[in-house]
């Protein structure tokens, strides 16, 4: 987990007990929502590698392997070194921490949730199912909690024209009497084209 944690740019804050708090943002960003969807790519990372590791653990003996939970927020925090003369951590803190810690606890298994906070940067990359909204104690907001089910394919191109294609062919077809029409049209026009032949080879 640490491997992806840095491969994706986040800062590792801490590790409590079997648990490990990361964040985006500082020393480096990218911006909030650069920072939010490698967050989110990151999660989705750990996940996968969790999968391979159950794996690995179940042929070695272990039938319940080990699982996470994930929580994600977006917000304002104050990060810096934070102590005394004695004992300096450079950290992060805030309401903002609390509400992901918070997510973390509250989520299921294998699952990942996050705050709508964190949602509107990177919708276009995930499917979700919106959870019922939470308050938090100390938090002066109602918080909205997404559960991340799966990547969003990604579109293929190539059908989509072919699609778009069909669509006008099927929109140029005429009805039955109008094809008629056409015909009659266009068998005038070649008795007309003769006659002129005709009198122009008499000339």
């Amino acid at each position: 987990m640490t491997n992806i944690a840095l491969e994706y740019g986040a800062t590792i804050d801490k590790y409590i007990g079997d648990a490990v708090m990361l964040f985006f943002g500082d020393p480096k960003s990218r911006g909030e929502r650069d920072d939010a969807r490698s967050c989110v790519e990151m999660s989705l990372k750990m996940q996968d590698r969790m999968v391979i590791l159950r794996e690995k653990w179940k042929k070695q003996g272990f039938y319940n392997p080990f699982q996470i939970r994930i929580g994600l927020n977006t917000g304002y925090c104050n990060v810096g070194n934070f102590g005394s003369t004695q004992r300096l951590t450079y950290t992060i803190i805030g309401g903002e921490v609390n509400v992901a810690a918070r997510l973390e606890a509250a989520g299921e298994a294998d699952g990942i949730l996050m705050s709508y906070e964190t949602y509107a940067h990177v919708q276009d990359i995930i499917e979700v199912e919106e959870k019922p909204s939470v308050k938090m104690k100390g938090i002066n907001r109602e918080i909205k909690v997404f559960s991340v089910l799966s990547r969003k394919k990604k579109k293929n191109f190539f059908n989509a024209k072919t699609n778009l294609v069909k669509e006008k062919k099927y929109k140029n077809i005429h009805s039955k009497d109008e094809i008629e029409n056409i015909k009659r049209v266009i068998l005038t026009i070649k008795k007309d084209l003769k006659d002129i032949k005709k009198k122009i080879s008499n000339k």
